[in-house]
């Protein structure tokens, strides 16, 4: 076996070919790395808060709060049932508004929720930063922190205009465990309804019960023939954070698809020329008694190394991408969703394994060319 001495004087010795190899695979590998980092943040997100003791309640056929249009009669029907051992019920009215911005900006588009005033019990991660909560009967609202943080026009004293000639005060701001409420508007749920033209109408059910006693509700919803669709706040949760998750994947995979195979290239032909350039070192390997297979050994190990370094400075740099948050479209709820990057271990052992790979697989082919050139040399 070639020693690993010589692997790493060559990479040293070439320096301004493996500078380029590094570059290519170090960007490659924070890209695949960001896009990780992203997915998995919108996951949790949207997925934190998210309570197994708690049912959401949308009507049949709305796979988001925004297309739920819930009645008083369904309400009161579901409560008829008896196996409905509810402990505690959240009623809400979620819709969206598009606010311009006094900078040039382009517009935000925060998602606006009605709610009640149990809401600040029955959400026991609420906490209020700064401010107070809106007081009864006045046209006030509480911003989350994250949309307070990214747009200008939602601080603390701000003016919102919710509706034609209808203004609110922000007078609060609030957090919910850095959950996707923390980009969100909170209002008085009559207040709310009555500025869109939509009073009596609930959005969305949150019913607080024993997590023993759900499957027997949901299932008796469900042979009632119930215009209502019922299910735990987990599974809702990451049913609501598939859209998102789906968009920056696909843009994910096309961006480091073409940033790899460029990579790969890239490696292909510098390797090329290393192997060219090497033919007296190789022949001098096989005339000391080494196989080709332990020359192939080496040059992969060569690879795998170049690999490695580019993929560490890659994981590196998009680490540093958690120190910040971006905004991002639900393409489920057309609104904006601040959201942070969130690595883990696996991200990280995933992004270093495609990195190695790029570069083995770009080292494959000149390789395999140069054993087969030099078998049979002495």
């Amino acid at each position: 076996m070639i020693p690993l001495i010589y692997s790493l004087n060559s990479i040293r010795k070439r320096y301004k070919a493996t500078a380029s190899i590094v570059a290519g695979v170090a960007l490659f590998v924070f890209v695949f790395s960001m896009v990780q980092m992203l997915s998995n943040g919108i996951q949790r997100t949207v997925v934190r808060n998210s309570d197994p003791d708690t049912v959401v309640a949308l009507s049949t056929g709305a796979d988001n709060e925004m297309s739920s249009f819930i009645v008083g009669k369904q309400i009161a029907d579901l409560l008829s049932l008896p196996t409905a051992r509810i402990q505690e019920m959240l009623r809400e009215f979620v819709i969206i508004k598009m606010y311009a911005t006094p900078d040039g900006q382009p517009a935000s588009i925060a998602m606006i929720r009605g709610v009640p005033e149990n809401v600040y019990r029955f959400r026991k991660e609420f906490r209020l930063l700064a401010g107070r909560l809106p007081a009864a009967g006045k046209k006030e609202v509480l911003v989350g922190r994250s949309a307070s943080e990214r747009f200008a026009i939602m601080k603390l004293g701000s003016q919102l205009e919710m509706a034609p000639h209808q203004t609110v005060e922000v007078v609060g701001i609030f957090q919910c465990a850095d959950s996707s409420f923390d980009s969100e508007i909170w209002g008085d749920l009559d207040m709310i309804r009555a500025f869109f033209g939509r009073d009596g109408v609930t959005s969305s059910l949150r019913i607080r019960m024993n997590p023993a006693d759900m499957p027997t509700f949901i299932q008796e919803v469900k042979k009632r023939g119930f215009t209502l669709n019922l299910q735990p706040e987990p599974e809702f949760s990451r049913k609501q954070a598939e859209a998102p998750k789906q968009l920056v994947s696909t843009i994910g995979i096309f961006l480091g698809f073409f940033i790899a195979l460029a990579s790969i290239i890239a490696v292909a032909t510098v390797m090329q020329t290393a192997v060219d350039s090497r033919e007296r070192e190789i022949l001098l390997f096989r005339r000391m008694g080494f196989s080709t297979s332990s020359i192939v050994v080496a040059f992969f190990r060569e690879a795998a190394l170049l690999g490695l370094f580019g993929g560490t400075i890659g994981v590196v740099l998009s680490l540093l991408l958690t120190l910040y948050k971006t905004t991002i479209m639900n393409v489920g709820t057309w609104s904006q969703l601040v959201v942070g990057f969130s690595a883990t271990g696996e991200i990280v052992m995933y992004s270093l394994t495609a990195g190695i790979l790029a570069v083995v697989l770009g080292a494959s082919l000149p390789t395999l060319r140069m054993a087969r050139y030099f078998r049979h040399a002495h």
